[in-house]
């Protein structure tokens, strides 16, 4: 599909690349901020049991498929597609993360805060698409968009910001003198997936109702994952500190568990676990279980 990211120009990359920027963040409004806790297997069943004691909990199993180059292009440019199943649903997302949001950095800060733009579309005929999919009888960027309904919140369709994100791309090595790559949809594979059971609860903290996530992530190689994820509602101004400090005393006073601040997504993890890449710096350092 052709757009005005595509036409040649003798404006400056600089400027190309920033006009670009502002392109695709003027088009998507749903931006998030997340925070994200990992914990032990006996904290996870203690807050599980918690949960199950306290609240009414829903519960939600979901499986995630994640798309990419074999050396991971849209990684290494903070992004992530995936395709999540989850009961009759085939839902689309694509993640941009936003600046200062990168795992160093949030090993750094210890807050496990994830910054990003999101874009979604849910398959209209359901788990029939999504099977096609997983089979790989046919190719998940040739089905017509139409097929793909654009969730509520956004605002742009999730495979053509995935397409403008990869001309950004483009450019950017281009910029930087690096040799060029053109990454095209069509070069983006099914690399694996994982599976997650999702536990979610509403629970009041500071004044605000937010919706706890309590996952048990399951990888190949059976690795397993403890987390424990908080989105921030966007109309909640409250400074993250005071945010994170809530949580924080949530889960030590109330709940009466140990955690740690995560430093990588789901996708994160199954690209290290495919590639079997600092297994056992992960296992030490609590983000991965055996």
């Amino acid at each position: 599909m052709s757009s005005f990211l595509s036409h040649r120009s003798i404006v400056p990359l600089k400027i190309f690349c920033l006009c670009a920027v502002l392109f695709l963040t003027s088009q998507n409004s749903f931006s998030k901020n997340e925070f994200k806790l990992t914990m032990s297997p006996i904290n996870y069943q203690k807050t599980l049991a918690f949960f199950k004691k306290s609240y009414k909990v829903k519960t939600i199993n979901q499986s995630n498929y994640y798309y990419d180059t074999k050396d991971l292009f849209l990684k290494k440019n903070g992004t992530s597609f995936r395709v999540r199943i989850k009961g009759n649903k085939a839902i689309v997302g694509l993640k941009e993360s936003l600046g200062g949001t990168s795992g160093r950095m949030r090993k750094e800060k210890k807050d496990g805060l994830f910054n990003r733009n999101e874009y979604y579309c849910t398959f209209t005929d359901g788990m029939v698409t999504a099977n096609k999919i997983l089979a790989q009888k046919i190719s998940l960027f040739k089905i017509p968009y139409e097929k793909c309904k654009v969730n509520e919140g956004t605002t742009i369709h999730p495979i053509l910001a995935l397409k403008r994100l990869l001309k950004k791309y483009t450019k950017r090595i281009t910029y930087r003198n690096i040799n060029k790559r053109v990454i095209t949809v069509s070069k983006l594979k099914l690399l694996g997936g994982n599976q997650t059971v999702r536990s979610v609860v509403s629970v009041i903290l500071g004044g605000v109702d937010y919706n706890l996530e309590l996952d048990r992530t399951t990888f190949p190689m059976n690795y397993l994952s403890f987390e424990l994820e908080m989105e921030v509602p966007s109309n909640i101004t409250k400074d993250r500190v005071i945010i994170q400090r809530e949580l924080e005393n949530y889960l030590k006073n109330i709940v009466k568990v140990k955690y740690f601040s995560s430093a990588y997504s789901k996708s994160s993890l199954l690209f290290k676990v495919l590639r079997k890449e600092d297994i056992p710096l992960l296992l030490k350092n609590h983000f991965l279980y055996k």
